[in-house]
């Protein structure tokens, strides 16, 4: 079984593997000339055409590095709101501010995976309980207003929206410089915006197809 070089899009990027073992096993022979597997959301930049980038993006925060990070801003929220009964009951705990930066990592990688805005934060939550309701969402308006500025001065951001702008890259490079041969996205049911986007690319495409 012989198989032409044709970018095939996949989820990332296990299934990548798994279909590279699937193909070797099928076609029972030592040596195959694979597609391009391309994991959907993990794809490098340096694939891309140097046209379709003004300049390179940042680099994508770890997640470690960001979890100090937005640590750092709850000590700053705690430090300007001594008053409040949420920061005073934080204020001495390391593992309850580590915690409450690990919760809000996971929103705003929600939030930059949907390709919302870190404006949206302080609406994001509907707090029954009014003790802490106000505090929480002081809380999140701090980090909106602080945390990119924080990214940019270390020449970075967000790992989620990272991955969103390299994703609608490709699908724009799909799109302006289409491939000579098949595409063919397999296995993506298109549940983030960016991968949506990148999926309506290849249909488009006169050998494409999802």
């Amino acid at each position: 079984l012989g198989i032409s070089p044709w970018p095939v899009p996949v989820p990332p990027p296990r299934a990548a593997r798994e279909f590279e073992m699937t193909l070797l096993h099928q076609s029972a022979t030592a040596a195959l000339m694979l597609p391009q597997i391309l994991p959907i959301g993990d794809i490098d930049e340096d694939l891309l055409e140097p046209q379709e980038i003004e300049g390179r993006l940042p680099d994508a925060i770890s997640p470690i590095g960001r979890q100090f990070m937005l640590a750092g801003l709850i000590d700053e929220w705690i430090s300007e709101n001594p008053q409040l009964t949420l920061a005073q009951e934080i204020a001495h705990s390391a593992q309850q501010i580590e915690a409450l930066a690990i919760s809000m990592g996971e929103l705003i990688d929600g939030l930059e995976t949907e390709g919302i805005s870190l404006e949206a934060l302080p609406k994001a939550f509907d707090i029954d309980l009014a003790i802490h309701r106000d505090a929480i969402l002081g809380l999140l308006d701090l980090v909106h207003r602080r945390l990119p500025a924080r990214l940019h001065d270390e020449g970075l951001m967000g790992s989620k929206r990272w991955r969103s702008l390299l994703i609608s890259l490709q699908a724009k490079q799909f799109i302006e410089s289409p491939p000579k041969g098949p595409v063919i996205a397999a296995g993506s049911t298109g549940t983030i915006p960016a991968t949506r986007e990148l999926l309506k690319a290849i249909a488009q495409l006169e050998q494409g197809a999802v």
